[in-house]
This record gives C-alpha cells, sequence and structure tokens, in this order.
C-alpha cells in the first residue's frame, strides 16, 4: 500500500502564525542620521573607527522609529532612548576623524548637559 502524495509544507502555504518578516522601514529620525552621517562623511568628519558609534546611533534611531509609531509607548521610554541617541549624536559630531577623538576645546558635556536639564526627570 502506497502513502499518497503531499505537497511541501511551504509549498503556496500560509504561515501558521503570520508572516514574521519585518519589513524595514525608516521612519524620520533614521533618515536625518544618515543625512547627518552622509555630511559629517564628505566634510572629512569620520572614519572606520567611528562605525560603532554609527552602529549605536542607526540602533537608536530605528528604536525612536518604531517607538514614534507605537500609540501606545511610554514617554520615559521614549525621553531614555532619546537621552542615549543624543549622546551618540553629540559624540560624533565632535568628533575629530584625524585625531580620532573630540575636537579640541569641545567634550560636548555642556551642550549635553543642557540638554538633558531641559528634559527633566521623569519621576
Amino acid at each position: 500500500m502506497s502513502r499518497p502524495r503531499t505537497r511541501p509544507i511551504d509549498a503556496g502555504a500560509t504561515p501558521l502564525f503570520g508572516d514574521r518578516r519585518r519589513r524595514f522601514h525608516r521612519g524620520r529620525v533614521r533618515l536625518d542620521l544618515d543625512r547627518t552621517v552622509a555630511a559629517l562623511r564628505a566634510a572629512d568628519r569620520l572614519d572606520d573607527s567611528d562605525r560603532a558609534l554609527i552602529a549605536l546611533a542607526r540602533s537608536t534611531a530605528n528604536g525612536l522609529d518604531r517607538l514614534e509609531a507605537d500609540a501606545h509607548r511610554s514617554e520615559h521610554v521614549v525621553a531614555s532612548m532619546a537621552r542615549v541617541h543624543l549622546a551618540v549624536l553629540v559624540a560624533l559630531s565632535q568628533r575629530d576623524a584625524a585625531a580620532g577623538e573630540l575636537a579640541p576645546g569641545d567634550d560636548g558635556d555642556d551642550e549635553l548637559a543642557g540638554l538633558l536639564r531641559d528634559y527633566g526627570d521623569p519621576e
């Protein structure tokens, strides 16, 4: 007795739990970050040693874009993510690619402290 032929599971079948692949959508924060990174590269202010900072900036930008689209988001989470993103942006914008460090005389701390003070304590 032979078994009936069956087709492969994935041949035209609808996935059991829906399509889990997420389509990547660049939101406004990520698009602006990409423009900023392009401008910094064009001005020769970034080099290969900045890759980790750029990756972190992209991660926080993507997170902020996802949070912006979430109607049930926590404003505290948005503010926390924005603080991290801002710190990375300050670090990127103050880098001097030739020296591999912050631009002379500008550590970015005063500007960052002022911006964080404006957000206030979420408690």
